[in-house]
């Protein structure tokens, strides 16, 4: 059965394989067998003959060869103490989304969010998805619903329940952009995050 840890070694062993790369190195929850249903995958990388950009860059291709993508996106917040770029997998659970980071090493050039090209729509569907895995898992303190809405609208929040914030955010997007599995996906997580909070898709889409 395909779960996270099955993924990971097939994505492990496609970057070790490739010979591109110094170190290849599974951490976090996966790698130590903590992991759980919502839980995604984080992958290290390392060549110093390459900046930290390159080594995501050239790791993500390999991945999108191998297993192909549907979308990914910068953590634009992280730079640029780190690099990370996020890869949503096909006929996968989009909470299972891959990370492929690289840290810098004090002589590199650091890059800034204005100097990655992102598209908005795509990091604000990104965006979404990873709220919506915070809050189905009650993590609270991670759970940023609130300041992305702000972003996608820039209005005050403060009579804002979190839900509502999902529901706007979510009809903002333009799924038209995006692979029809990654919408019919996020259809099911808005249901699933309805329901947690008890309310009726219906009556709450419809106000």
């Amino acid at each position: 059965m395909k779960n996270q840890q099955t993924i990971a070694r097939n994505i492990i062993s496609a970057l070790d394989n490739s010979g591109l790369f110094h170190s290849v190195k599974l951490i976090s929850s996966v790698a130590n067998g903590s992991f759980v249903a919502l839980s995604d995958i984080d992958i290290l990388v390392s060549n110093t003959a390459r900046t930290p950009k390159e080594n995501v860059e050239l790791a993500s291709r390999i991945i999108e060869s191998h297993v192909g993508v549907l979308i990914k996106g910068w953590s634009l917040s992280l730079l640029p103490n780190k690099y990370l770029l996020h890869h949503f997998l096909p006929n996968t659970s989009l909470f299972w989304w891959i990370d492929i980071s690289c840290l810098p090493a004090s002589t590199d050039q650091p890059l800034h969010r204005n100097d990655i090209d992102e598209c908005p729509n795509t990091h604000i569907a990104t965006l979404w998805v990873m709220n919506a895995k915070h809050m189905l898992r009650g993590n609270t303190q991670r759970l940023k619903i609130k300041a992305l809405h702000q972003k996608v609208f820039d209005q005050n929040t403060m009579q804002l329940t979190d839900i509502s914030a999902f529901i706007s955010v979510y009809q903002s997007i333009d799924f038209s952009k995006l692979p029809q599995h990654f919408h019919e996906q996020c259809q099911a997580i808005l249901e699933q995050l309805l329901n947690s909070s008890n309310t009726s898709l219906l009556s709450t889409m419809n106000t």
